[in-house]
């Protein structure tokens, strides 16, 4: 927040001043006016007023702006302070603070979506017990490469990707076969 307020301040300072001073400008004088030593006296203490005016407006500015950057502090030290705390010894059903999250039958084959981080201690436990090196035999991609084969018989296939989840049938597609130079249907392959 004192950064950006940082950053923008001098930016906004030039736009204000230009204003303030374009307020209280004062006119120049005219060759014939000038002659004239009331009309001199006249301009020096327009122009020594125009300064007073403007240091009182830049300083007034200046308050505004502290006192609004020490409000919007106080409020997000007050929201922050006020946050909910957790303590590190928070249990629930399924977790505990010593063994991490267990969800499911233990016994079972799952397929498993594992985010890790190796600063969080228990995160390291998972990984120090050796737990994540039987994974390997139990995940199962849930998108697979398949070969789409052109049913023109041209020997010309595309090779896509199906979720094997949610796509249990065979994929078929109908596609532009640039060997029979038509649309035809192509049908799913395995991959050799």
């Amino acid at each position: 927040m004192l950064a950006v307020f940082l950053i923008l301040w001098p930016l906004t300072k030039l736009s204000v001043d230009a204003w303030i001073i374009s307020t209280e400008a004062v006119p120049v004088l005219t060759g014939k006016q000038a002659k004239s030593e009331k009309n001199q006296r006249r301009y020096r203490a327009a122009m020594v007023a125009a300064e007073v005016e403007l240091r009182h407006k830049q300083r007034y500015i200046a308050a505004g702006t502290v006192v609004v950057v020490v409000l919007v502090s106080f409020i997000a030290f007050g929201v922050q302070g006020n946050r909910a705390k957790i303590p590190a010894t928070a249990d629930t059903a399924n977790a505990t603070s010593a063994s991490g999250v267990k969800v499911g039958n233990q016994q079972a084959p799952v397929l498993v979506d594992l985010y890790e981080d190796f600063q969080c201690p228990i995160c390291n436990n998972l990984e120090q017990s050796g737990l994540t090196k039987d994974f390997g035999a139990k995940i199962k991609a849930t998108t697979i490469k398949v070969k789409l084969v052109s049913s023109a018989d041209t020997g010309f296939y595309y090779v896509t990707r199906k979720n094997s989840r949610t796509m249990t049938d065979k994929l078929v597609k109908k596609k532009y076969d640039p060997v029979a130079k038509k649309h035809v249907e192509f049908r799913e392959s395995k991959i050799k």
